[in-house]
Formats: C-alpha cells, structure tokens, sequence
C-alpha cells in the first residue's frame, strides 16, 4: 500500500512539472508566425498547431522524465516487496517461537530455584548463589530467587549484600504474605551493620503485618534495647508476654530494660518498668 502511495505521488510530481514547462513555454509557443503558413491563416489553425506542439514538447519531458524515475520506482517497488515478504516471515517465526521461549525460559528458571534450594541445603552457599543469580539473569523480577540470596547473604555474614538486596525486594514487591519476612531479613542486616534505628524501623513494619508474632516481636525488642528507647521497649516486652508466655528469655529481658536510663514520660506519668 505504501509503495502505491509513494508511486502515485512520482506521477503527481511528474503532471506538475509537466504544468510548469507548459507555463513558461506558452509565450514561446504563442509567437508562432501564423502569416508565413498560407494554410493555416485563420485562429482554429493556429490554435490547433499551438496544442499539437504543447503535446509534443510535455510528451517529450514526461517520457524522458519517466524514462529517469521508472528504474527507481521499479527499484523502490522491489525493496519494499523484499522488506515486506521480510517481515511476515519474522512475524510468523516470532508468533511461533514466543510462546515457546516463554515456557523455556519458565522451565530452566524453575530447575535453576530448585538447584540454588539444593545447594543451599547440601551447604554450598557459592553454588547456590550462582543458581539463584543465573535465574534473576532470567527472570529479573523473581521473588523466590532474591529472597534466596538474602538467606545467603545473611549465613555468609554479607550484611551489606543483604541489606541492598531487601532493600531491592521491597520496592518490587508492595503485598504479600512474605512481606513481613522480607522487612525482618533487612532489620537483621541493619543489626548486623551497626545501625539499630533501621533495624528497629524495618522489625517496626514486620510486627505491623504480623503483631503477634514472637520472633518479630523478640528482634523489635532487642533492637529497641540496642537503640536506647525505653519507652518502646516496655511496650514489645508487654506484647511478647502475651503473644509467648512461656519465653524463657522474659525474665532477662525485663532485668535488661529495668536497668536502662529512666524512660522519657508521656503524658506526664513515667512508663513503669517491668517487674
């Protein structure tokens, strides 16, 4: 359809160009000496002789001008019917491959999950690593392969790695039952780096989606006692009594924060101790 277009826009060219030439011809044309051709004295001749050479001289341009572009054309034609022929061949091998891909890609993404879970059970952190990285190669947005390499990361001692790689997870991933978890695998990375106010932040958002969870609740309160907030950590070690009475860490742990500097009040009434 194209090639019609740009074929019938030649011609186009071709008819005007041929008007333009007629244009500045006409006044040389027009001065034919009609006096000296006794046979043609009257204006009928005359006008019949002034048409017949305007078609010779436009018909003569216009052949020599298609004699000029028409190899072109022809040219333009076959380039744009090799294109085309070109790209219904490559639709239809992408129509056929895509899908295929897909399921390729899908099966050798799960076997490389499945190997990194392997390997991380058997102990080879390095090997599981590899696999875990070759599937995010694959798959950049696969959850199960990033939350696999903070969990070795962390065995590693790679705080730094784990931290960037939560921090990552988190912005990629908004919902979720494993939220939770991926915000305790970054408050354990923070801890780990020294830096108790992220850690106590990111333990905050994993108790906010499971409030009574005991582990969370256990690291918020240790990172509570580690930043300083008193006030805060009376508050955990209240909800973890009632969430795992039976800690046997409960009694420590009220020793510890008994001995902390005296809590900042609220509301005018210091925050009591645990006894």
């Amino acid at each position: 359809m194209l090639f019609y277009q740009i074929f019938g826009a030649i011609i186009g060219i071709c008819v005007l160009a041929a008007v333009i030439i007629i244009a500045r011809k006409f006044p040389q044309i027009s001065l034919i000496d009609v006096e000296s051709i006794p046979l043609e004295r009257d204006a009928k001749k005359k006008r019949e002789i002034v048409i017949a050479r305007v078609d010779r001289i436009a018909a003569g341009w216009v052949r020599k001008f298609l004699g000029t572009v028409r190899p072109v054309a022809q040219r333009i034609q076959a380039s744009f019917r090799r294109l085309y022929r070109r790209a219904l061949v490559l639709e239809r091998q992408l129509e056929r491959s895509e899908p295929v891909l897909r399921v390729e890609i899908r099966a050798r993404v799960n076997q490389l999950l499945t190997e990194g879970a392997q390997f991380f059970d058997a102990g080879d952190a390095a090997g599981a690593e590899r696999r875990f990285i070759d599937a995010i190669a694959l798959d950049a947005r696969n959850l199960e392969a990033y939350r696999g390499l903070i969990e070795i990361y962390l065995l590693t001692k790679q705080y730094a790695e784990a931290r960037e790689t939560s921090q990552f997870l988190l912005k990629i991933v908004r919902a979720g039952r494993e939220r939770a978890k991926d915000f305790l695998n970054l408050g354990l990375a923070c801890g780990q780096m020294g830096d108790p106010a992220a850690a106590v932040a990111a333990f905050e958002e994993a108790v906010a989606r499971e409030p009574m969870n005991p582990k969370h609740l256990d690291l918020l309160l240790e990172a509570c006692i580690l930043k300083g907030n008193k006030g805060r950590a009376l508050e955990v070690f209240e909800l973890l009594k009632t969430a795992n009475p039976d800690n046997q860490k409960l009694e420590s742990l009220a020793q510890i924060i008994a001995a902390m500097p005296a809590a900042a009040t609220k509301r005018g009434r210091k925050v009591n101790t645990p006894t």
